[in-house]
């Protein structure tokens, strides 16, 4: 291993492994690049699928699985004015490009393989290659493996990418808690064997299988998953059909059988870092356990009341001190992660949630909040889990709605309208679209009969409730869900048009019993919200 370490040492001093990524202070302007290409994307699900990239340091080009037309600054490879599979973009220009917060499916599961000796990195669509081996020492292609797990975490684009870890025992915890500040932790899953693994559990995902101590029968468990949209990574060659990366004598490696040679993603340090982080957060938690253990039920209660930080808490902030420190003393600066991504606030569309019938709102000051539609103004989805925006909350909403099994096809009609409802195209939206779902409720299901999500709150139920029994005395609440009430659904698509008269009749319903209750008690400060918030719905 020493000798494996030395050449990687000599290697990085000359070229950057794709890893260093993760040291990255946002600065790169190709991996910024990529990102905004990604984003654009999203807006762009006509765009075929792309199979591999390379971003150099001017340029980005993108291979895509079929020929298509892109608009300007995209240049076709050629200077040809018919469609073409090969499209370059200055990095300057990518950086201009319009785009979703979201990404597009056509990326999420391209991840950087290695460098070029020119910089430039090489990236590869790992669920359209479906398989990629690496061969090597038993030491260089656990690195390697291990590396590429860390680049593909950290690779923005890929947020929504789900990865497991199949037999790497201790080293897959210790990979998650290293990797939490980058990917949501969610979308990481552990298996002892690819055989632990069912088509169901795939189910309308993207997803990146790593897999240690891989053979042939590794390659046979796989095919029988039969799914188009995840990849399989393996530390050994599992067949001859499948693309491989073989170590050199000089830290460099050989994709085979296209013969690019590239420095991959092994990086001694980052591993080294990540065994010290979990020794360090293993401390901290036996510490923490010894400190609680001792105290009884209203000692522990007492420690933990507003004001006070809980131990588990000062835990937690102890080893994020320790990873810092930790990535200090290595000579690496810690990364910033995503937006929402590993810093207490769940990202946008992700993470789960279970919900009761009855979810209202706590005003308990650390109470998680619950998952709720908010039907009234804008279309959204909130909950402990993040926040749903856009088409992936107005799916939610017309699930709820409908209140029964919903044909898939009825669903790409309602969101994309002017698009056909069948196709590639469509069935890659509604699977990302029901991955975003599935993030945030996690009761979500989607059988023959159509697509559900089970019970969920929402806005117009709570005001709903609080309009038939909250006492008149309590004015000040009774005002404040009054001046809530707004039109409803209302940057959504023409599908809603029934629903906003039905939920505003709902509404104006509520608030003439409310004003009727109201005026036998004189509570005329409650009857002019009433009135005030009644034409707004109606609106």
């Amino acid at each position: 291993m020493a000798n494996e370490r030395a050449k990687g040492e000599r290697r990085s001093k000359i070229v950057p492994s794709s890893t260093e990524q993760i040291t990255d202070d946002g600065s790169d302007p190709g991996l910024a690049a990529m990102d905004a290409i990604a984003r654009w994307l999203a807006e762009h699900p006509e765009v075929p699928l792309v199979e591999l990239a390379a971003i150099s340091r001017d340029n980005i080009t993108l291979g895509l699985l079929e020929p298509a037309q892109l608009p300007e600054p995209f240049e076709a490879s050629g200077d040809t004015s018919e469609s073409s599979d090969t499209w370059k973009i200055t990095i300057s220009d990518a950086l201009e490009l319009a785009g979703d917060d979201d990404y597009g499916y056509q990326t999420t599961a391209l991840t950087a393989i290695g460098n070029k000796s020119d910089g430039s990195r090489i990236l590869l669509n790992v669920s359209r290659w479906q398989i990629f081996g690496i061969v090597g020492t038993e030491d260089w292609a656990r690195a390697a493996l291990v590396g590429q797990i860390m680049v593909q975490a950290t690779e923005s684009w890929s947020r929504d990418q789900d990865l497991w870890l199949v037999g790497l025992g201790e080293t897959a915890p210790k990979l998650i808690h290293f990797l939490g500040k980058y990917h949501s932790e969610h979308r990481f899953h552990v298996a002892e064997s690819l055989s632990e693994i069912s088509a169901e559990m795939l189910e309308g995902t993207s997803a990146t299988l790593y897999v240690a101590g891989a053979d042939h029968s590794t390659y046979l468990q796989f095919k029988a998953l039969q799914n188009p949209h995840v990849g399989l990574l393996t530390d050994d060659v599992v067949t001859n059909e499948a693309m491989f990366l073989s170590e050199g004598d000089d830290g460099s490696a050989v994709i085979a059988p296209i013969n690019v040679s590239v420095f991959p993603n092994v990086a001694w340090d980052l591993i080294e870092a990540m065994d010290i982080a979990w020794c360090e957060y293993l401390k901290l938690e036996e510490q923490a356990e010894v400190e609680t253990k001792d105290l009884d039920y209203d000692e522990l209660l007492s420690a933990e009341e507003p004001g006070d930080e809980p131990v588990s808490t000062q835990a937690a902030a102890e080893v994020d001190a320790a990873f810092t420190e930790i990535m200090a003393t290595a000579g690496l600066t810690e990364a910033q992660p995503e937006p929402g991504q590993g810093t207490g606030e769940a990202p946008t569309a992700s993470d789960e949630d279970d919900s009761d019938t009855d979810n209202r709102a706590s005003s308990e000051p650390g109470t998680p909040r619950p998952l709720t539609i908010h039907l009234l103004g804008a279309v959204r989805v909130s909950g402990p889990a993040g926040e749903l925006t856009g088409r992936n909350a107005e799916a939610v909403a017309l699930l709820h709605l409908n209140g029964q099994p919903t044909p898939a096809q009825q669903i790409s009609a309602a969101l994309w309208p002017s698009d056909d409802s069948e196709g590639h195209t469509a069935r890659t939206r509604r699977s990302r679209l029901l991955t975003k779902i599935r993030g945030m409720v996690p009761t979500a299901e989607a059988t023959d009969d159509g697509w559900t999500i089970g019970t969920v709150a929402t806005d117009v139920n709570e005001i709903d409730h609080l309009f038939a029994t909250t006492p008149l005395e309590d004015e000040a609440k009774l005002i404040a869900a009054c001046e809530a009430v707004k039109p409803a659904l209302v940057d959504a698509g023409p599908w809603a048009e029934a629903q906003r008269s039905e939920i505003a009749q709902r509404l104006i319903a509520a608030l003439d019993g409310l004003i009727d209750r109201a005026l036998s008690d004189d509570a005329y400060g409650v009857v002019k919200a009433a009135r005030a918030a009644m034409k707004r719905a109606g609106e």
